[in-house]
C-alpha cells in the first residue's frame, strides 16, 4: 500500500499524551484547545477525522487504553478540594490529579464491579500466544460518555505516566513534599504503583523509577530504576530483591562494553544541539538569522577540537549567534565530577594569635539550627562557642601558622572532628566534637537577610519591614513568605530583589504586593486585621541590581509598570527569554533553547538584552563595601519614610472600634441573666 501522511491536529501548546487502541483504529490524544483546558480527542483512521471525546473540567492529560480496548485510563483534574495553608491565610490545590477510568461502550460494565476471571494474566503466558488471539475491536459510544468516567479509589496528587495492563493499570506517583533541589537538575525517580481490579487496591510495584516502557500487550515492563534496568512480567508484583536474573528481572549491564569515538560523538552532538535550537527557539524565523549558515560556519572547527571543554566552547559560540540570553550548555563528560573530599567549614571568622598558637573566633555566623547545614556547628548544644573563644588544635594536631586551620579542615566536611578549645574568661582547656559544614552559603545568606531586616527596623524606628527574594523559584517563593507574612504589618515595606537568580513565580508575588487595604476587621478575642489580610497599608520600595536577572528582570520591570512604588539600584541583567531544560545530548550534557520570550506594553520586547532601569540609580562602590555601607538600602528607606510622612499609612485606631463600653454593658446584662437561672443539683 502507498504510505500517506495525515495532519491530525494543530495546536499552539504541546500534546498532553497519546495512545493507540489495541485494534489500531483509534488514536487518543490530549490537546490544549483554549490555552487552559486540555481535551481528549479521538482520531479515527477509517475516516481520518478527529472528534472531542468529552468535555474536561480542567485538564485530561496522560492516557492509555486497556489491553482489551474496553477502557481508556486517564490522568485528569476533575475534582477541586482546596486545602488551607498552615503558614498564612491562603488556600491551594496541591493535590488534584487523579487516575480515572473511561468506560468506552455503553454495555461494558465497570471494571471495579465485575468478576475479573477474564482479566487474569496466566503466569506463563507469553507474547507468541497473544499474537494468535482473536483480533480485538474497540467500540466507542460517544453519547453520554462523560457519565461513564469513574474515579480510581486512590489518593489525589502527583501522578504521571499511566499504562493499562491486563486486569488493572500501573502509574507513577511522586511524593508530595517541599521542593529541596535545583529546578534545573534532573528530578529523582518516582514510585511506580500497580492497581489490580481483583484486589481493589494499589501496591508499590517499583521504587525510584526514572523511565519505563510497557509492551502493548501489557504483559511486560522494562524500567530504569536508580540507574539499573529491570525487566518484569506483570502477572505478579515482583520481590524486593536485587539479584540479577529472571526472578527479580534485573539486567546485568556490567558485561556491556562500549567503544566511544569522541570525534564522531561530538559531531552528532553538535548537530543535535543545532537542531534543538531550530525546533524549539521561540521564533520560527530564528530572529532572522540564517541558522543553516551558522551551522556550516562552525562545523569545520569540529576537526580542530581536541577536548570536551573545547567542544563546550564551540557550542557556546554557535548558540551565541542567536543573540539571546539563556542559551546554555553544561554537564556531560566535561562536568563529570570525580570523587571529592571537600574542606569543612566551622561557620565563623577567625584570627590567628601567634603568641598562643591558637585561632580566636572573631565572629560566629548565625543561621537556622533547625535546618540541616544552615547554622554554625560551633553553636550546637554542649559546644556553644562564642566570639573571643580560642581553638588550639583539631584532632590533636596543634597549629603553627595562620594557614593551619584550613589545612586541618581539609577532607573534613561532614566528618566528626575534635577541637581543643579555651573559652574566654576561663583558664582551663576542654575538648568538644563538631561536624564541619560542606558549605557556608545558606548560613551566610540567612545572616545577611537577618542583618538587613534588623537594619531596616532600626533605621526606620520599626515603621518599615524588609523582605529579600533570592530567586523566583520555589526557594525564592518560600523565602518571600517566610518574612512577608510578618513584615507586612508595618507601615511600609522594602522589597529586595538584588542578586535574584530568576525562575517563574514573579507574577504570584506581584499580585500579593499589589493588594491595598479596603478596610479592617475586628474581633473581640482576635484583635484588628486588615482586609485583605496581607494588604500593604503603606509605601512599597523595591531594590534591584545588575545581578537580578531573568524573572528577576521581569519582577523589577513589572514593579514599575504596576506603579507599586519606586525602584532603587542599578539596571538589571536583561535576559527574559526563558528555558525548559529537558533534552540531553549523547554524553548526558544539556543544552537550553530560549523558548519563552516576554513582551511588555511599554517597551515591547526590549527588556531582553537591556534589562530595566531603576527610578533612582544608586551604586555601591568598593569603598562602600569596605566600610560595610549599603547606600541602595539607605535610599530605599529614605524614600519610604518620606512617603509615609507625605501620605500616612492606612490604619485604624481604638476610636474607630465599636463602643467597648457598650460591649461591657452587654456582657454585664448576660451575667445578670445567668444569675437568674436556677442552679441544678
Amino acid at each position: 500500500k502507498k504510505q500517506t501522511t495525515v495532519l491530525i491536529e494543530k495546536s499552539e501548546a504541546r500534546l498532553g499524551g497519546h495512545a493507540w487502541s489495541p485494534c489500531g483504529r483509534y488514536l487518543a490524544y490530549s490537546v490544549s484547545l483554549d490555552q487552559r483546558k486540555y481535551f481528549i480527542k479521538i482520531f479515527d483512521t477509517q475516516n481520518n477525522q478527529s472528534r472531542i471525546l468529552m468535555e474536561p473540567v480542567l485538564m485530561d492529560v496522560d492516557l492509555s487504553f486497556d489491553p482489551e480496548g474496553k477502557y481508556l485510563y486517564i490522568l485528569s483534574v476533575r475534582e477541586f478540594g482546596a486545602i488551607y495553608n498552615e503558614t498564612h491565610f491562603d488556600l491551594g490545590f496541591p493535590m488534584a490529579l487523579r487516575p480515572y477510568i473511561v468506560v468506552l461502550a455503553k454495555t461494558t460494565p465497570s471494571p471495579l464491579e465485575i468478576p475479573l476471571e477474564g482479566f487474569k494474566l496466566k503466569p506463563k503466558e507469553d507474547l507468541k500466544k497473544n499474537k494468535k488471539a482473536a483480533p480485538l475491536i474497540t467500540k466507542i459510544d460517544f453519547e453520554d460518555i462523560e457519565h461513564r468516567v469513574l474515579p480510581l479509589p486512590v489518593d489525589y496528587g502527583g501522578y504521571e505516566k499511566i499504562c493499562g495492563i491486563p486486569g488493572g493499570l500501573i502509574y507513577k506517583r511522586k511524593k508530595i513534599a517541599p521542593f529541596q533541589g535545583d529546578w534545573m537538575q534532573e528530578p529523582p525517580g518516582e514510585d511506580l504503583f500497580i492497581f489490580k481490579f481483583e484486589k481493589g487496591k494499589e501496591e508499590v510495584l517499583l521504587k525510584n523509577v526514572k523511565s519505563l516502557y510497557v509492551h502493548p500487550s501489557g504483559a511486560h515492563l522494562l524500567a530504569q530504576t536508580t540507574e539499573r534496568l529491570r525487566f518484569l512480567t506483570l502477572a505478579d508484583v515482583p520481590s524486593a530483591g536485587t539479584a540479577v536474573g529472571k526472578t527479580d528481572g534485573f539486567i546485568d549491564t556490567e558485561r556491556l562494553r562500549l567503544h566511544v569515538n569522541p570525534k564522531l560523538e561530538w559531531k552528532q552532538m553538535y548537530r543535535e544541539a543545532w537542531y534543538l535550537q531550530k525546533e524549539n527557539f521561540w521564533r520560527a524565523d530564528m530572529s532572522k538569522i540564517n541558522w543553516t549558515e551558522v551551522y556550516n560556519k562552525y562545523l569545520p572547527l569540529l576537526d580542530r577540537i581536541k577536548t570536551r571543554s573545547e567542544f563546550s566552547d564551540l557550542l557556546w559560540e554557535m548558540q551565541g549567534e542567536l543573540g539571546t540570553s539563556h542559551a546554555y550548555e553544561w554537564g556531560g563528560d566535561y562536568h563529570r565530577t570525580p570523587p571529592q573530599a571537600p574542606t569543612g567549614f566551622l561557620g565563623a571568622d577567625f584570627q590567628y594569635i601567634a603568641s598562643k598558637k591558637a585561632f580566636q573566633i572573631k565572629q560566629v555566623f548565625r543561621g537556622d539550627s533547625y535546618i540541616a547545614q544552615t547554622d554554625s556547628p560551633l553553636l550546637k548544644p554542649a559546644v556553644a562557642m562564642s566570639e573571643g573563644d580560642l581553638i588550639f588544635a583539631i584532632n590533636s594536631h596543634p597549629f603553627d601558622g595562620p594557614a593551619d586551620l584550613w589545612k586541618s579542615l581539609e577532607h573534613k566536611a561532614g566528618v566528626n572532628i575534635e577541637l581543643l578549645i579555651q573559652r574566654k574568661n576561663q583558664k582551663n582547656k576542654e575538648k568538644v566534637c563538631v561536624v564541619p559544614l560542606r558549605s557556608q552559603t545558606a548560613l551566610l545568606y540567612r545572616q545577611w537577610v537577618n542583618k538587613n531586616k534588623n537594619y531596616v527596623h532600626e533605621a526606620s524606628k520599626g515603621r518599615l519591614g524588609y523582605v529579600h527574594i533570592p530567586d523566583m523559584g520555589v526557594l525564592g517563593y518560600s523565602e518571600f513568605y517566610r518574612n512577608f507574612s510578618s513584615e507586612q504589618i508595618r507601615e511600609g515595606l522594602v522589597i529586595d530583589v538584588r542578586f535574584n537568580g530568576g525562575g517563574h513565580v514573579s507574577q504570584h508575588i506581584l499580585k500579593v504586593l499589589a493588594q491595598k487595604p479596603l478596610g479592617a476587621g475586628f474581633g473581640r478575642h482576635f484583635g484588628r486585621e486588615l482586609y485583605p489580610t496581607y494588604s500593604i497599608r503603606g509605601p512599597l520600595v523595591a531594590i534591584t541590581n545588575e545581578l537580578a536577572g531573568s524573572d528577576g528582570d521581569i519582577f523589577s520591570h513589572s514593579f514599575k509598570l504596576m506603579k507599586l512604588g519606586p525602584l532603587v539600584g542599578k539596571r538589571t541583567w536583561g535576559g527574559v527569554i526563558g528555558i525548559w531544560p529537558r533534552n540531553y545530548l549523547r554524553d548526558r550534557s544539556l543544552t537550553t533553547q530560549p523558548e519563552f520570550s516576554y513582551y511588555f506594553k511599554d517597551v515591547g520586547w526590549q527588556v531582553e538584552n537591556y534589562g530595566t532601569d531603576p527610578d533612582h540609580e544608586v551604586d555601591i562602590t568598593p569603598e562602600d563595601y569596605a566600610a560595610k555601607r549599603d547606600p541602595q538600602m539607605d535610599k530605599a528607606i529614605s524614600l519610604a519614610l518620606a512617603q509615609i510622612k507625605k501620605t500616612p499609612s492606612f490604619d485604624i485606631t481604638i476610636k474607630d472600634y465599636p463602643d467597648l463600653r457598650a460591649s461591657e454593658l452587654i456582657k454585664n446584662q448576660v451575667l445578670d441573666q445567668r444569675k437568674k437561672i436556677p442552679k441544678k443539683n
